[in-house]
């Protein structure tokens, strides 16, 4: 998510104050203070753009819509376990094993 400072930071879908804030997928890796890459809409692919927001990017599952989870991470919810406890949001749609194209929905409040 984008902070109100402009600064990147995990969005995490146990934390309220996290809502309606803008959500991308970083497609670099950094430390803290240094430059980061952020998709909030469009399509990238793996491995040469992969995130490690999304684990095991070359197996996403074709057609499947991705959700905010918890602590940055992008999940697939496959029954209600899986459902996180404040909000979630999908985040995009993967279109092949290894195309993720990043849309964001309105978040739901759970």
């Amino acid at each position: 998510r984008i902070g109100l400072d402009g600064l990147i930071y995990k969005a995490d879908s146990s934390q309220i104050s996290h809502i309606n804030t803008v959500v991308g997928i970083s497609i670099s890796t950094s430390l803290t203070g240094e430059e980061v890459v952020v998709t909030i809409k469009g399509t990238i692919k793996a491995p040469e753009e992969l995130s490690p927001i999304i684990s095991n990017f070359s197996s996403l599952v074709q057609g499947r819509e991705y959700w905010l989870g918890e602590e940055g991470k992008i999940i697939l919810i496959e029954d209600e376990t899986d459902i996180p406890t404040i909000f979630t949001q999908v985040i995009g749609i993967a279109t092949s094993c290894n195309t993720f194209i990043v849309n964001p929905q309105i978040p739901l409040v759970l």
